[in-house]
């Protein structure tokens, strides 16, 4: 935020007990070794130059590196998520055919927002791909970023990337309703390894990638659940982000 000497970081986890920033700043100050960086938008917009470098010197002391975005684009992108995307990922929105139902103008706005949806996440994957190196893994957290995994591997076929889901998983009945679907699915199977809270979700996103994609699943030793998808296999796990004690009292 800025102050009246300038800008500062507002790093107390007390003040966004659940927020997964949070979550994941107590957990660095309780690791020994510290050897990772958060990417992400910052929350504040500025296009000036000499901003921008001052808000990155000050995150990089808390191993952050800032994503800076225009308040049009995030908002755009905001309102895809909120608005279409979360009900999508819920099962919440309910279409008629195979093309979601809107009229012209609710479409036009979706093809807007969903635009601005991918400038996000292109900005999300230049960022990273200026911080990787050979021993690199890449985190992936929530539905915000499903396009991401696609972005950083066309510029690093090499990245290691993995993915965690927050929400929920459409069943292939809704996924196959919405025009975006290839390329979410092709973005998540970019990946190493992509986890979901519930074996339901797995299990949709099984059937999503069989019915659209013709992509087959196996069983590896240990009881690996894998999906394959033009030579390129995805390592399927369900599991839960943990939540600190000490940010619930």
């Amino acid at each position: 935020e800025r102050g009246d000497n300038g800008w500062r970081v507002d790093a107390e986890a007390t003040k966004h007990s659940f927020k997964v920033v949070s979550l994941l700043w107590t957990s660095m100050h309780n690791t020994e070794q510290k050897n990772f960086r958060f990417v992400g938008d910052p929350g504040v917009r500025t296009s000036d130059p000499e901003e921008r470098k001052q808000i990155a010197d000050l995150l990089a002391g808390y191993s952050c590196v800032p994503v800076f975005i225009e308040q049009e684009v995030a908002d755009k992108h905001l309102s895809f998520c909120h608005k279409f995307l979360w009900p999508v990922m819920h099962g919440m929105k309910v279409f008629e055919d195979d093309v979601t139902n809107l009229d012209k103008e609710e479409r036009t706005q979706l093809d807007v927002n969903y635009r601005d949806y991918q400038v996000w996440n292109r900005r999300y994957a230049d960022v990273v791909e200026t911080q990787l190196t050979p021993e690199s893994l890449v985190w992936v957290h929530d539905f915000y970023l499903l396009l991401m995994p696609k972005y950083l591997t066309i510029q690093r076929p090499d990245a290691r990337i993995g993915f965690f889901l927050h929400a929920a998983f459409p069943s292939s009945e809704v996924l196959r309703c919405i025009p975006m679907r290839e390329e979410i699915l092709l973005s998540l199977l970019s990946c190493k390894l992509v986890a979901f809270q519930a074996f339901e979700y797995t299990r949709h996103f099984l059937s999503g990638c069989q019915l659209l994609l013709n992509s087959m699943h196996s069983i590896r030793s240990g009881g690996v659940l894998c999906i394959e998808h033009k030579g390129h296999s995805v390592i399927l796990r369900q599991d839960h982000f943990v939540i600190p004690v000490s940010n619930l009292v």
